[in-house]
Parts: structure tokens; sequence; C-alpha cells
């Protein structure tokens, strides 16, 4: 839930999302590094604690690089949907 985060846990993702953007060779953070940030912070938090009955897609091996873009939109949604249902209460 939304009560976990707190300011420090928003400043590490802005820079990991600044990390994703910079190894892109980018001076401007988009969506996709924002994703990417939010999705490698579940990965590591889905490895640690196990999982719940709000987990993200789970994380698969993959062998080229579409496959690749089709699990981050998977991953957008179930982003997209997660974030819905704390705005809705």
């Amino acid at each position: 839930s939304t009560e976990c985060l707190t300011k420090q846990s928003y400043v590490v993702l802005k820079q990991f999302a600044e990390s994703f953007a910079k190894l892109c060779f980018r001076h401007e953070v988009l969506v996709c590094d924002v994703v990417a940030a939010v999705f490698m912070s579940e990965h590591f938090i889905r490895s640690i604690f196990g999982v719940n009955e709000n987990s993200p897609p789970p994380f698969e091996s993959h062998n080229f690089v579409g496959s690749v873009d089709a699990h981050m939109l998977k991953f957008q949604d179930w982003l997209k949907a997660y974030i819905k249902k704390f705005q809705d209460k």
C-alpha cells in the first residue's frame, strides 16, 4: 500500500529513472524510464518478500528484445491498474 512510501523512496525512484535515461544517452526522463525503475524495484521487492494478491506479472527470462517489450507493456498495464485501485479509494 501507499502508506509505506516515504519521501526518500520517491527520491530513490526518481534517481533510478534518471539513471535509465542516462543509460540511453538522454538528458530527459521518459515514461519508459520510470516504468523500468518501478519494474526493477518491484522485481527486487518480489524476490525478497514473495508474492501477494497485488503482485506484478512474474519476471521471465527473455532471449530477444521483442519479448522484453511485450513483458514491459504487460507490466505497465499492471502498474496503471494497481495505481488506479488506490486512487479510487
